[in-house]
């Protein structure tokens, strides 16, 4: 692709839910996480004059943010484009160039930036990028990395990085250079993330993840969820570190925990591939069932670990009455909870348990898997796209 032939395009990539292992990944356990079809999406406009970012979500701050193409004047050395690094020198740019900007927007730009400097390679290439996005924000469902994904495949497009894509298709090699840079700017916004949100986001479906190591799962037994905000946002940061600092205080009774978390997630994990393509129902429900056993001792055991909130209890209370298991998903202390909705449960007890949940200031929405990653979308698509917030 040239810059004068390049049309406009649209780039996006999924949410996700992690079904198991939150927190524990963090210690080298083992996590399972499936993405969602609620997608953030990035249009790219090529300009020859400016790089224009414009966020109509709440996610990134409401903002415009307009640059001349000086900004792209970095003279400094570069890591090898397959070994992404925000270096110190590459840090410092950024700070400088950013001083005027705060907020969830400072962070969005950060990561805006360092893919132009890093990927663009002191190419001045121009753009009007628009972000929209259907997820929540400080909710658990990976809004950062499906940001920071979709970005990062707008910008490996834009400068037409050779390998990355077969026609419209995005490679093998694609995928893992924009697994390693979503992963770079998940780091501006979270500090030492697992990785586990923007893996989800690139590859999509389900995947495992333990110690940096990501499995994809090809076959495996769908679930069908409700998710539900709590609507009460959490610091990530402050969840993980209240973890830290409690293991770092008694390790002998916090590694444990770690240890029964991964066996519920190694457990889980056999179950739902082996019961791929089941069609039996009382096989189904069986495993079904078993699942949900996982969903209750995970919950109980991250309340042990303290980042449960009342909210969270309380959805689980309410799914109770349904004879349904639910449990927290994400860094907790708020946040979204899912709740696993059995081949066996009826439409009306669902409809009442949402109704329920709405009652007590909860937002539920009913979703199923989402086996895509990070891709090129359509015009269409972002243009119907309906921000969450």
């Amino acid at each position: 692709f040239s810059l004068g032939k390049m049309s406009g395009f649209v780039s996006s990539a999924p949410g996700k839910v992690i079904l198991f292992g939150e927190h524990s990944v963090v210690y080298a356990k083992t996590a399972i996480a499936m993405s969602l079809p609620l997608r953030t999406y990035v249009s790219v406009t090529p300009s020859e004059e400016e790089i224009l970012w414009t966020a109509e979500s709440k996610l990134f701050g409401y903002n415009e943010v307009k640059w001349s193409l000086d900004i792209l004047d970095y003279k400094g050395a570069l890591p090898p484009l397959d070994e992404p690094e925000a270096t110190p020198e590459i840090q410092e740019y950024l700070t400088q160039k950013l001083a005027d900007v705060s907020g969830p927007t400072l962070l969005s730009l950060k990561s805006l930036l360092s893919l132009y400097i890093l990927i663009g390679r002191g190419s001045k290439k121009g753009a009007h990028f628009k972000v929209r996005s259907q997820l929540p924000l400080s909710a658990g469902l990976g809004s950062s990395a499906a940001y920071n994904s979709s970005l990062t495949l707008a910008i490996l497009k834009l400068f037409s990085v050779e390998g990355v894509f077969s026609g419209e298709e995005v490679t093998p090699y694609g995928l893992e250079l924009t697994q390693k840079y979503s992963y770079l700017c998940e780091k501006f916004m979270h500090g030492n993330p697992s990785g586990i949100d923007n893996s989800v986001a690139t590859y999509g479906g389900v995947i495992s993840f333990k110690a940096g190591q990501i499995t994809n799962i090809r076959e495996f037994m769908p679930l069908n969820l409700l998710i539900v905000s709590t609507n009460v946002s959490r610091n990530t940061q402050l969840l993980t570190g209240h973890i830290k600092g409690l293991n770092a205080i008694y390790p002998q009774i916090v590694s444990p925990l770690f240890d029964s978390i991964d066996a519920i997630s190694v457990k889980a994990l056999e179950i739902l591939q082996s019961n791929a393509g089941v069609e039996d129902a009382e096989k189904r429900l069986e495993a079904e069932s078993q699942i949900e056993t996982f969903i209750t001792l995970n919950q109980n055991l991250l309340n042990t670990l303290g980042v449960g909130h009342p909210s969270l209890t309380k959805i689980c209370d309410i799914s109770k009455k349904y004879n349904l298991h639910s449990k927290l998903t994400g860094a907790g202390g708020g946040g979204c909870a899912y709740t696993l909705l059995k081949s066996d449960c009826p439409a009306e007890n669902v409809k009442s348990l949402i109704q329920d949940l709405t009652n007590e200031g909860f937002s539920p929405f009913h979703l199923e898997i989402d086996t895509n990653g990070v891709r090129l979308s359509t015009q269409e698509s972002f243009d119907a796209v309906k921000n969450f917030v």
